[in-house]
């Protein structure tokens, strides 16, 4: 059982990973934040600022005309803006920050999937013996798996003994206990 739970660890850190780097390169391609660009045929840099033509107002400066020798600015990525304005400590910092909040997402998604708190292999194994009487071997199956439901299972077989109402109290709580612990990850 416990190779389950490494493998489900392992298996978060790939897909937190492979997220993180697919999401960042299409980020990178996609993401456009270079200067604002005005086009000069939209300014009316002939006219003087003021509107009625009377009064102090100078007219505005002409721009120098361009030549073909000047380069045009180029469009800068996400990543290279943010390293600009950021920094190396910063950037590493934010990378890292994601990175764990991507893994704790896939983590806890991996954690809540139907397999990992509701076995398969449990449930039929446990009905088989169940079914053939073997109550101990039962009991013990439900005790040594770590699932949602072998607690709860082992919780309710332990108190069957008392009576059913308490057994039904006991797996009740051991529910709400294992519930709990699902929702504070």
């Amino acid at each position: 059982m416990r190779q389950r739970n490494l493998f489900g660890w392992w298996a978060a850190i790939a897909t937190a990973t492979l997220v993180f780097v697919v999401g960042a390169r299409i980020v990178s391609l996609t993401a456009d934040f270079g200067p604002p660009t005005a086009v000069a045929q939209d300014l009316n840099l002939d006219e003087p600022a003021g509107e009625g033509g009377g009064g102090d107002a100078a007219p505005a400066p002409k721009p120098a005309k361009k030549t073909g020798a000047e380069p045009a600015p180029q469009a800068k990525s996400l990543i290279s803006w943010l390293f600009e304005a950021l920094g190396w400590f910063y950037m590493l910092v934010f990378f890292a920050l994601s990175f764990c909040l991507v893994a704790l997402l896939v983590m806890n998604i991996l954690a809540v999937r139907r397999d990992s708190v509701v076995p398969v292999a449990l449930v039929e194994e446990f009905e088989r013996r169940l079914n053939q009487k073997q109550y101990q071997e039962a009991y013990e199956l439900a005790k040594g798996d770590e699932s949602f439901l072998g607690q709860v299972l082992s919780a309710g077989l332990a108190k069957l003994s008392m009576g059913y109402p308490q057994a039904i109290e006991a797996m009740q709580e051991t529910g709400e206990e294992e519930n709990m612990k699902l929702e504070h990850r």
